[in-house]
């Protein structure tokens, strides 16, 4: 890629287009899956969200990156972020009915994250929605558990209210 490099004390500065970072690259494509997301596009956001994950290389940002607070406060926000794109991804997938084909990856994901209720929140709708009430319920019941063990407390409010409606639902009085 085109690149400039000018000499500076005490070294060399590389000079890059913001668009042929890699980053950068993942921050457009989110933002713009994102938007289609907001818009109902489903497909749109699913394939370009999907996109800017593809660009993501091993499982953690800047790993030969000699460590400092900078470098480990980039790789935390980087992380971060792919992490709420994966989430776009998967509500977009869910908004395209293949609410089977997310299950497995939101599996994979709580092992790593297991206090993010929102992935909690997204695997229960998949699997509600996939005709699997009862591991939807039984899902609720582990975030429970992980939450209360880790943190001393109970899931939010919004995840409650999911577990209500999916009781209900399930009942047949919703």
């Amino acid at each position: 890629f085109p690149y400039t490099t000018l000499f500076r004390s005490p070294g060399y500065q590389l000079l890059v287009d913001p668009g042929d970072i890699d980053a950068s690259q993942f921050a457009q494509l989110a933002r713009d899956g994102r938007r289609a997301l907001s818009t109902g596009d489903f497909e749109q956001a699913s394939a370009v969200l999907g996109e800017a994950l593809g660009l993501w290389q091993g499982s953690r940002a800047l790993p030969d990156v000699p460590p400092s607070a900078l470098v480990s406060a980039e790789a935390s926000r980087l992380e971060e972020f792919r992490v709420e794109t994966f989430q776009l991804r998967i509500q977009a997938d869910l908004g395209c009915g293949r609410h089977a084909q997310v299950v497995g990856e939101l599996h994979r994901l709580l092992a790593d994250y297991p206090l993010r209720e929102e992935l909690w929140a997204l695997l229960m709708r998949a699997l509600f929605t996939s005709g699997r009430q009862a591991e939807a319920l039984e899902a609720y019941a582990q975030a429970r558990e992980v939450i209360a063990d880790e943190l001393g407390v109970d899931p939010s409010a919004e995840l409650q209210q999911l577990y209500q409606r999916m009781l209900q639902a399930d009942s047949g009085t919703a």
